[in-house]
C-alpha cells in the first residue's frame, strides 16, 4: 500500500485510469461482437436451420461471457478503489496526527530571551510526556 498521501493519491488515479481502460476495452470487445451478430443475422444466418456452423450461438455466449466478465472486473475495480479510498484517508489522518504532535511538542518549548530579543533568546522545555 502507499506510504504517503501523495504516493496513494497517485495510485488512486493510476487506478481510475486502469479501471476506464479495462472497461473501455471489454465495452468495444461487446460492441464489435454485437456488430458481427448482427451481420451474422443479416446474411440470415439466425436459426439453427441456417447456421449450421453455429457461428450465432459461439458468437452469444461469447457476448454474456464477456458481458459477466465485465460486471466481474467492475466489481474488482470498485474494490480495489474503495481500498485505496481507505488507503488516502488513513495516511491523511497519520499526517494530520503527525502535525498536531509537532504542533504540541512546540508548545512545550517557550522562547526566553533577553528582553524579548529574539537573536540572544533560547528555547526552554517546560514539561514532559509529549505523546
Amino acid at each position: 500500500m502507499p506510504d504517503s498521501v501523495e504516493s496513494a493519491q497517485r495510485a488512486l488515479d493510476t487506478c481510475q485510469q486502469q479501471r476506464d481502460s479495462a472497461l473501455e476495452a471489454c465495452n468495444q470487445t461487446i460492441s464489435q461482437g454485437q456488430a458481427l451478430l448482427q451481420e451474422l443475422h443479416s446474411v440470415g444466418l439466425h436459426n439453427a436451420v441456417m447456421d449450421s456452423t453455429g457461428s450465432v450461438a459461439a458468437v452469444e455466449a461469447a457476448l454474456d461471457r464477456i458481458t459477466k466478465q465485465r460486471d466481474e472486473i467492475d466489481d474488482l475495480w470498485a474494490n480495489r478503489k474503495l481500498k485505496l479510498d481507505l488507503c488516502l484517508r488513513l495516511r491523511h489522518f497519520e499526517r494530520d496526527a503527525l502535525e498536531v504532535r509537532l504542533c504540541r511538542f512546540s508548545r512545550q518549548f517557550i522562547f526566553c530571551g533577553s528582553g524579548g530579543d529574539e537573536k540572544g533568546g533560547q528555547l526552554k522545555f517546560l514539561g514532559a510526556g509529549l505523546f
